[in-house]
């Protein structure tokens, strides 16, 4: 029998963002605490520092350019621990220990060519592994509370890394919503 279990964490962070003309620069930081303070509790998240920084480009009323850089940080690290953890959760044979550092990069393209469509192209590489995903989509709202949407969601890398493991989940989708 699997019982959930969601420990409390505590979140400390900021943000900065400046404008000029139609450049965007901003940036986030957390720390985020888990009740392991220590590192040592494999059932537990070690305590970890979060950050991205990012850059924004409007090239026009209907287009605009987003890139990340995005870093991740345990604080409190041991591989083995890491290892174990994975081995008493049941995915050994999935996934490898995350590294104690992470880096990865993300880009969104946005256009609205005519009025009531929008397109938008979501990416993220993942540094490390050399792992990606991809998440296009094109939405048209033909009337008011109507919207249609087609998109498809495309993963790859190595069979081990994060996106890599969905590598054959790639998929194209169809939403037709009418809200009231």
């Amino acid at each position: 029998l699997f019982k959930g279990h969601y420990s409390r964490q505590q979140m400390f962070g900021g943000d900065f963002s400046r404008t000029w003309e139609q450049w965007g620069f901003k940036g986030e930081v957390a720390y985020i605490r888990s009740p392991d303070v220590q590192g040592i509790d494999i059932f537990e998240t070690n305590p970890y520092l979060e950050s991205v920084i990012g850059l924004d480009y409007i090239f026009s009323e209907s287009m605009n350019l987003n890139a990340q850089y995005v870093n991740k940080t345990l604080l409190k690290y041991s591989k083995a621990a890491e290892e174990q953890r994975i081995i008493d959760q049941g995915f050994a044979s999935y996934i490898d220990a995350p590294e104690r550092i992470t880096h990865s990069v993300s880009g969104r393209i946005s256009w609205d060519p005519i009025p009531y469509v929008t397109g938008q192209m979501i990416t993220v590489y993942n540094l490390r592994d050399g792992d990606s995903f991809i998440l296009a989509f094109a939405s048209w709202e033909p009337r008011d509370a109507v919207s249609i949407t087609l998109g498809s969601v495309l993963f790859s890398g190595p069979s081990s890394s994060e996106y890599g493991r969905l590598d054959r989940e790639d998929l194209i989708f169809l939403e037709i919503k009418h809200s009231f």
